[in-house]
């Protein structure tokens, strides 16, 4: 991934241990890459004919960098993985994913 602008920007690499329990909830953890912890969860709980997610994100990277950098990064992985999220479920709702 990459996060921040031009000359602040920086390139990091991670690769993720996933465990889900469909529709309760998905837990990750960085088993490699440029963190010293990378983990969270999501968290899915049905509520009046709508579905309540709770995210969770603790980031340290194993490099510098500001701290609000480290908020960047995890606003874009909270976003990144909310759209991750909605395209799975579109095609899991989508006509063809029946046939």
């Amino acid at each position: 991934g990459r996060v921040g602008w031009w000359w602040l920007a920086r390139r990091f690499r991670v690769r993720f241990l996933v465990e889900e329990r469909p529709m309760s909830d998905i837990h990750f953890t960085a088993i490699e890459g440029d963190f010293q912890r990378f983990a969270g969860s999501w968290r899915l709980q049905a509520q009046a004919g709508v579905t309540r997610v709770t995210h969770t994100v603790e980031i340290q990277p194993a490099f510098f960098a500001p701290h609000w950098l480290i908020r960047l990064l995890e606003r874009r992985v909270m976003l990144d993985s909310i759209a991750g999220v909605i395209r799975r479920c579109q095609a899991a709702a989508s006509p063809k994913a029946g046939q």
